[in-house]
């Protein structure tokens, strides 16, 4: 029996070990911001050949007298970061990546750097930026960072032409929008989502998983709720609906009822 909670508490123990926190890289900063490079870079000066960071997902190509710009995430969606002068998986400064532009509250992954996360506190602001150690992954299950055991392990949005929304990993909360510019056939620029509660990302939208018929409230909108209905092949789907302005759905009963603001700006239904 010793033997035995002996062994449980070592798991746990594996467990807990594997699941640690991140550390800020850079704390919120007004939306839109980008991160300054922490060392300046070097410029073209007129005359020699090479290539340098102009930012953290930019190179400038000096040709002599003239100057080429890339834009790394647009050229290969696996090395989105300047680094020594050249694309790379990996950032070449400590300020890099950049924040996110928030889609919401809470936290939420990198789409391209699968040992970086965001904590965002609210809507359209930046977000404040984490790296997990070394060999180490987010999980956006736990909003930890766990060891990396295989390379399924490290998830990112990957982009598809022919779909609007992308998967993130094998993640059911979080998806990816990716916009095409037209700098190339497989460039991109790629936001991070989160399904509201409630639902999960089935490849296409944020579906809601109905428990049984009936109506149930949309957690994220309180005049919004879902119809529960078998279809003829006795499958279980859900329909969204909205309530009337000025009326809010109640769960209870199951029907949309009238929403009174007080003076106090609380609400009362009824």
């Amino acid at each position: 029996m010793l033997a035995i909670v002996l062994g449980v508490f070592a798991l746990l123990q594996l467990s807990t070990q594997q699941e640690v926190p991140g550390v800020l890289l850079k704390g919120n900063q007004t939306a839109g911001k980008r991160a300054s490079v922490s060392e300046n870079p070097e410029t073209c000066d007129g005359s020699r050949m090479f290539s340098t960071c102009s930012g953290c997902e930019s190179v400038s190509v000096c040709l002599g007298d003239t100057m080429d710009w890339r834009y790394c995430p647009y050229i290969n969606s696996e090395k989105p970061f300047c680094n020594n002068g050249e694309c790379s998986a990996t950032p070449g400064y400590d300020d890099c990546p950049y924040s996110l532009s928030c889609n919401g509250e809470g936290y939420y992954p990198d789409p391209r750097t699968c040992d970086t996360y965001h904590y965002c506190e609210g809507k359209y602001q930046a977000s404040s930026v984490y790296k997990c150690p070394t060999n180490y992954v987010f999980n956006p299950e736990t909003n930890f960072c766990k060891r990396k055991q295989k390379e399924a392990d490290c998830m990112k949005v990957t982009c598809n032409p022919d779909e609007i929304f992308s998967r993130y990993g094998t993640s059911n909360r979080f998806f990816g929008y990716c916009r095409y510019p037209g700098m190339g056939p497989f460039s991109y620029d790629v936001s991070i989502y989160k399904c509201p509660d409630g639902t999960i990302f089935d490849g296409k939208t944020c579906s809601f998983e109905c428990p049984a018929e009936g109506r149930f409230p949309d957690a994220s909108d309180n005049r919004g709720y879902y119809e529960c209905y078998f279809l003829e092949d006795e499958k279980l789907t859900a329909v969204y609906q909205q309530c009337p302005s000025g009326r809010v759905f109640d769960a209870k009963l199951g029907s949309c009822i009238q929403n009174v603001q007080t003076t106090t700006g609380s609400t009362i239904s009824g």
